[in-house]
């Protein structure tokens, strides 16, 4: 590979304003390992580049560097108008008593929009 891939994950970091720490939390990939891959010593297989495209909410075809693709998925391709407030997957929340993640969480609400697009459309 070459270091097209560590160039672009290094701007979806910034774009994200995320650190490698962070992407480490999200993908449950050690930081030694994401080190590689951003400073282009290690080659990352398929299904990663994959769960580090989803924890940054990019295209993975993108993110490996094919011609004509966005770096954001197509329902993300606008301006973010709305102040996001950052849940990450690490974090742990109680409703009724039942522990849920901040990555079921942010499951629901996604498809919680997908379904308000659908409804108007």
């Amino acid at each position: 590979m070459n270091d097209n891939f560590s160039a672009r994950i290094r701007k979806a970091l910034d774009y994200r304003k995320m650190t490698a720490a962070e992407l480490s939390r999200q993908t449950g990939f050690s930081r030694s390992i994401l080190s590689q891959y951003i400073n282009n010593k290690a080659n990352p297989k398929q299904d990663k580049v994959y769960k580090i495209a989803k924890a940054l909410n990019i295209n993975p075809t993108w993110l490996l560097g094919y011609p004509g693709t966005e770096m954001l998925p197509e329902e993300n391709n606008q301006e973010e108008k709305e102040e996001v407030h950052k849940i990450t997957s690490k974090d742990i929340f109680t409703a009724d008593g039942k522990k849920i993640t901040g990555q079921e969480i942010l499951d629901l609400i996604n498809e919680r929009i997908r379904q308000n697009k659908n409804k108007h459309k």
